[in-house]
């Protein structure tokens, strides 16, 4: 999950009271390339960072949060699911991975598997369903197809919460209407005017719909964010 840095997510404002109980403590993201969310995050609370990815720019992680100022950020390069740790982790989170799996539970499993009893697992997925999903069709087509929208629902991960005994602190959609990316494969003709056309839905939707649209919304809002305490 690409994050603009001249866009604060909103998903940010909901997980940051969550997570300054646990200043100081180790954070872990899983799949953490680029490193754009662990930087934001770090650079707003103090954490112990690290990050796991095995993906060719899994470099990238630590380049970020370098910027900040965070030289010490652990970097490992593995697969998640064939990483073994001998100390849990106060916080784990991942921002944009479980949606690309076909079953996403192996993935959120893991979550829970390499965090400490007491400790906090934030999951933030991209909500591309209803509007969601009418843009990215039209204008996204190749970024929607790599994402499993069925899963992209509030109910994927209370049956998570509930198999893993978690505490659920926060679950809900989040966020004003907003839409982004656009897919640029094709010839220099077809994506000059998916572009164009594309740029217009956007900063009509971003600049208007998002003012006039309550927010938090099933049908529009661009996040899903889940919140759980380990309970045993």
């Amino acid at each position: 999950m690409e994050i603009s840095r001249a866009y604060i997510p909103e998903w940010l404002y909901v997980i940051e009271p969550f997570l300054r109980e646990y200043e100081g403590k180790t954070f872990m993201e899983l799949g953490c390339s680029p490193g754009h969310a662990s930087a934001l995050i770090c650079s707003r609370i103090r954490f112990i960072p690290y990050g796991i990815d095995f993906s060719p720019r899994a470099h990238l992680y630590k380049e970020n949060l370098a910027k900040i100022g965070q030289n010490d950020a652990t970097l490992i390069i593995s697969d998640i699911r064939d990483f073994k740790s001998n100390d849990n982790f106060d916080v784990v989170c991942s921002f944009g991975l479980i949606e690309h799996f076909r079953d996403p539970t192996e993935m959120m499993f893991h979550h829970d598997r390499l965090v400490r009893t007491g400790g906090l697992i934030i999951m933030v997925i991209p909500n591309f369903r209803y509007i969601q999903w009418l843009y990215h069709f039209l204008f996204d087509r190749k970024d929607l197809s790599i994402h499993n929208t069925r899963m992209m629902n509030l109910n994927t991960f209370t049956d998570f919460s509930e198999k893993m005994n978690h505490e659920i602190l926060y679950l809900d959609y989040v966020g004003r209407f907003r839409l982004w990316n656009v897919d640029i494969t094709g010839t220099k003709v077809i994506v000059y005017g998916r572009r164009m056309l594309s740029r217009i839905v956007r900063e009509f939707s971003n600049r208007i719909l998002s003012k006039v649209f309550a927010a938090n919304s099933k049908y529009y809002a661009p996040w899903i964010v889940y919140i759980g305490k380990k309970s045993n």
